[in-house]
């Protein structure tokens, strides 16, 4: 029965800091749409500066702005939520001694790949797997203690 309980909690771990990444990816493609908008609202703005009619509508642009800066608004809601989820599982990873800290850190807070940390920490991929199993384990230990469910 425990070795069940401790899949079970390792998975709901591993989802955590799964979404940790999966929500930095997002926001990381919102931020970047948000800035190619911006510079194509720059764009535009020049061009009717350069233009200096008086007949086009001034109307549409402010339509335009605000949507762009509601849009920006609603990404940096977003990002204080990373911000505070970041944070948190930081926080659980600092507390794991080492090398399960340094693991988890680059596989889920700098994104790296097994073989990257295998080649950085000078072991071998199905052994960075293995020590990447345990400090999941141990993540997952200190979540439950510390009730993180708020993550």
């Amino acid at each position: 029965m425990k070795i069940k309980q401790k899949t079970f909690i390792e998975r709901i771990t591993k989802d955590v800091l799964e979404a940790y990444w999966y929500d930095y990816q997002y926001l990381l493609e919102k931020t970047n749409e948000i800035n190619k908008m911006k510079g194509l609202l720059s764009n535009s703005v020049t061009r009717l500066n350069e233009i200096k009619e008086q007949n086009f509508s001034i109307d549409k642009l402010e339509v335009k702005m605000n949507r762009i800066m509601q849009r920006q608004a609603n990404e940096e809601g977003l990002l204080i939520k990373l911000i505070t989820k970041k944070q948190s599982t930081e926080k659980i990873i600092a507390s794991i001694p080492e090398p399960h800290k340094v693991i988890l850190y680059l596989r889920y807070m700098c994104f790296y790949s097994i073989d990257q940390i295998a080649d950085k920490l000078k072991y071998s991929p199905i052994r960075i797997y293995q020590l990447q199993k345990e400090a999941v384990g141990k993540f997952c230990e200190i979540y439950i203690e510390k009730d993180y469910s708020k993550l």
